[in-house]
């Protein structure tokens, strides 16, 4: 009697492997895809954590150069005082920092950081 060769996998045993296989895969791209989401979370909060240090970073070495500092909500208006026109100003105008030019000069109010610096986000006083 002749031997038959048995050494080849049957359907069924192919069919289950790939089974297997197909949902390790499953299970591998939804781990990279959750943890993509987490890594663009981080990111963002990243962001948002420099911009805020960066308007503190500024609004900080501005107090600690300046001569005096006066908390007001207008300019004064007195123009025989001898400070009048030599000092400057920061405020929040849209949720954005601005500092102004020199008073004497024209009045106008520059922003600290461009819109796209503070990541879609706005800061009040």
């Amino acid at each position: 009697m002749k031997k038959i060769n048995h050494n080849g996998f049957t359907l069924v045993e192919i069919t289950v492997s790939l089974l297997i296989a197909s949902i390790g895969m499953m299970i591998a791209t939804t781990l990279i895809l959750n943890s993509m989401g987490y890594f663009d979370k981080t990111v963002a909060t990243d962001l948002d954590k420099q911009a805020l240090d960066g308007v503190k970073d500024y609004v900080q070495n501005e107090l600690i150069y300046a001569s005096s500092v006066v908390i007001s909500d207008e300019y004064p208006s007195d123009k025989t005082s001898s400070s009048y026109g030599k000092w400057h100003w920061l405020y929040v105008k849209d949720g954005e920092l601005y500092r102004d030019n020199n008073y004497d000069v024209e009045a106008k109010s520059i922003p600290v950081y461009n819109t796209d610096f503070y990541n879609k986000n706005t800061i009040k006083i």
